[in-house]
């Protein structure tokens, strides 16, 4: 192994370098390594914390040669990459985690799951001042890595290690499990719930006698558990979980081989893996599909590439080349899939239009977070996608906090032709309700409103009082045109108003936009992927006027009035809502 201030060295420092952009963090990897270099090591070792808590975990396991490294302009010269990985490592040998967890300052979170995304959650959120309960269905930290990473691959004393410094700071309770032993109600005692529960439920194609999960067998492996030795066994698949159990396999004295339907040059699992693997007498059987399986028989289908496209991972098709091949048992390693089944029986989902996921109504300070959000991803996505959820979870929290300071005894109002209400309404008015103020009251829009086509006021009252039993109801409009949000909102004294980022986009054009904006104050709820300060970069009027919105990101589907009245889906409404639609013959 090259010397590590070689190796830093040798790296080109590059202005707009690739490896930044590459890898997921984002990591400074040129700026890194001009400290390691100069033997300034603890500045090294700052860029990388400040931007990574589990700094430990990346130098280890992340595949590098797929992320930050994969365009690294050394390799293109040298043929040869540079190794961030080992300096990360070295770093991380001198200073260790250091978390410098600060008081106790703000409010309370409750993390569900323990793997690397729950990890950098629970670390991030305790380290900006909330109070932290993680909770882990297992009796250790680390999810797949502590339950699945070979030993020969990852040293578990490094988690050992993380908990030792966590458990002081963060309350850690094992064996809790979501839909058991730990149930919504629980989670309601917490101003913010992180759901990080992964992706633990294997893709299973053949699901027979004699063929396994690669998660099944390499947990049964770490545990010494899987005592089947000597047998001729193939693996399907050939990322790095495929790698891993074929390596393990072999270590115990089986037979072993990869079945890919690609080659290797086009394998998820990165070159060193699969390399190690054929050191070690791993067999490679590529362009290769499981066709059947039966009594010991593997039909095997030849495959055959496709020309390379740019941009795209390359294609391959099916031929007519059928052999057989003889194994005692198979190991699918397809990878793993988010189980949903825990949040259905909770009752927390509505599925809408048969692929999106709607949050039920008590629960939108709720935040999914990592492969339970994102599907399988590497650590450092798994890190990035926590660093982000939290910086969300603080911005609510100074948002919320700044609306209650500003309030000073005001209303908050939630207008809209509510045509019909729907679960986005709902879920919008119980957030206010429980974070930011109880004083609440709803502004249905008359019958002259100028776009849309309403039911009677009479008949949306109806549905209204049904959607939200508790929340006061404003009938200001229902006896006279719409006359304006601003005459309202003089009329009772500048109550705060809600919006959506829909409206914030028109807001200017509404009835004295100009007026209307430098005299009020908004709450606006943006769904996550909303680009709100696009939003103001485009409209001087809201730029100017800024300081009188109030931005708050929520996860809701994007649900509407109108998308309800063009699909009738009930999954829109409460069930009760549809329901009186259905007995009134509302429209028809």
């Amino acid at each position: 192994m090259k010397d590590l201030k070689t190796i830093a060295k040798a790296c080109f420092k590059c202005q707009n370098a690739p490896c930044i952009k590459d890898c997921p963090l984002h990591n400074n990897i040129p700026v890194i390594m001009k400290y390691y270099e100069q033997e300034k090591y603890l500045e090294a070792y700052q860029i990388i914390i400040e931007n990574n808590p589990l700094i430990s975990l990346c130098g280890l396991i992340c595949p590098h040669e797929h992320q930050c490294a994969k365009n690294c302009k050394h390799l293109k010269a040298f043929k040869e990459r540079i190794r961030i990985e080992e300096i990360e490592h070295d770093l991380f040998l001198r200073f260790g985690h250091n978390f410098n967890f600060p008081p106790i300052s703000k409010g309370s979170v409750i993390v569900v799951g323990a793997g690397v995304a729950g990890l950098a959650a629970s670390i991030l959120l305790r380290k900006s001042g909330f109070k932290v309960v993680l909770c882990e269905a297992e009796n250790k930290i680390g999810g797949v890595i502590a339950n699945q990473i070979p030993r020969f691959r990852f040293d578990d004393s490094v988690l050992e290690d993380i908990y030792n410094e966590i458990k002081d700071h963060i309350d850690i309770r094992f064996n809790t499990k979501l839909g058991e032993n730990l149930t919504l109600e629980d989670l309601d005692n917490y101003d913010f719930h992180v759901i990080a529960t992964g992706s633990n439920k294997p893709i299973r194609i053949l699901n027979r006698e004699n063929i396994f999960s690669s998660s099944w067998v390499l947990s049964l492996l770490k545990e010494n558990k899987f005592n089947i030795t000597n047998k001729k066994i193939g693996v399907l698949g050939c990322g790095n979980a495929a790698i891993d159990t074929a390596r393990s396999l072999n270590k115990i004295g089986n037979d072993v081989t990869i079945i890919y339907r690609r080659n290797l040059e086009n394998a998820p699992a990165t070159k060193h893996e699969i390399e190690c693997a054929k050191t070690e007498g791993v067999n490679f059987k590529e362009l290769y599909s499981l066709e059947e399986y039966y009594e010991g028989i593997a039909t095997l289908r030849k495959m055959e590439l496709l020309p390379k496209v740019e941009g795209e991972r390359q294609k391959f098709k099916s031929t007519d080349i059928l052999e057989n091949d003889n194994f005692d048992l198979l190991v699918e390693a397809y990878g793993a899939n988010p189980d949903f089944n825990v949040f259905k029986d909770l009752k927390w989902f509505k599925l809408i239009d048969d692929k999106d996921w709607l949050l039920d109504s008590s629960h939108l300070n709720t935040y999914f977070v990592g492969d339970v959000y994102n599907h399988p991803t590497s650590i450092a996505t798994a890190i990035q996608h926590a660093k982000l959820m939290c910086q969300k979870i603080i911005t609510n929290y100074n948002e919320i906090n700044r609306i209650k300071k500003d309030l000073k005894g005001k209303k908050i109002v939630l207008g809209g032709s509510f045509n019909p209400p729907t679960i986005a309404h709902i879920e919008i008015a119980n957030f206010i309700k429980k974070h930011i103020s109880k004083d609440l009251l709803l502004l249905p829009n008359g019958n002259k409103y100028p776009t849309k086509e309403l039911l009677s006021f009479e008949e949306r009252l109806e549905l209204i009082k049904m959607s939200f039993p508790n929340i006061e109801i404003d009938d200001y409009e229902k006896d006279i045109h719409f006359g304006g949000t601003v005459k309202y909102l003089e009329l009772k004294d500048h109550p705060f108003f809600v919006i959506g980022t829909d409206s914030l986009r028109d807001l200017v054009g509404w009835i004295d936009g100009k007026k209307l904006i430098e005299n009020n104050k908004f709450i606006v709820f943006k769904r996550e992927n909303d680009n709100v300060d696009e939003i103001f970069e485009k409209e001087i009027l809201l730029r100017n006027n800024k300081s009188n919105f109030y931005i708050i990101t929520i996860s809701t589907s994007n649900v509407s009035s109108s998308k309800f009245r063009e699909t009738f889906d009930a999954n829109y409404v409460l069930d009760e809502v549809y329901d009186l639609i259905i007995k009134n013959g509302y429209y028809k």
